[in-house]
């Protein structure tokens, strides 16, 4: 037990008392072979806007944006475009029926088994409607870097 503690606590900042399944779920995504700015903001577009779904071997985040922010989503495409369905981020218009108005946004999605350890920390499926639904996981902090909330 005592090995186990150690080994705990080498891989969590502190010593909260989790679950085996969500320390294995942090100890895989910190020996993922992508960049700390591609995980920073994985972290951060999940915990802001960004949409993601779960399938049975692989996860999708979906991030969009307005035409004001367009070059910010740009960036954010740059850092994670090998992970990316399409070669360039789609822009397109909708209409609003609520507010009579048209909107141009523009949107891409990153797709690939390694989302799938967030998709297991952010999204709760028991909910009785058999949807997933997007939540805080009680290990936020073992995953908030300044770089996370930048995003």
């Amino acid at each position: 037990m005592k090995n186990l503690n150690q080994n705990q606590n080498s891989v969590l900042h502190n010593s909260r008392s989790f679950s085996t399944a969500t320390i294995d779920t942090l100890q895989i995504i910190r020996d993922m072979p992508i960049s700390q700015l591609q995980k920073d903001l994985i972290v951060g577009t999940i915990l802001g806007d960004g949409g993601l779904q779960r399938a049975q071997n692989w996860a999708t985040l979906s991030l969009g944006q307005g035409t004001p922010n367009k070059e910010y989503l740009y960036y954010l495409f740059e850092h994670v475009k090998e992970f990316a369905s399409l070669d360039a981020p789609v822009e397109y218009q909708y209409y609003d029926e609520r507010f009579k108005k048209v909107y141009f946004n523009t949107q891409f999605k990153i797709r690939g088994e390694f989302l799938v350890p967030f998709a297991d920390l952010f999204l709760d499926h028991t909910i009785k409607t058999g949807k997933a639904v997007k939540i805080v996981p009680s290990c936020i902090e073992e995953l908030l870097t300044p770089g996370a909330l930048g995003f």
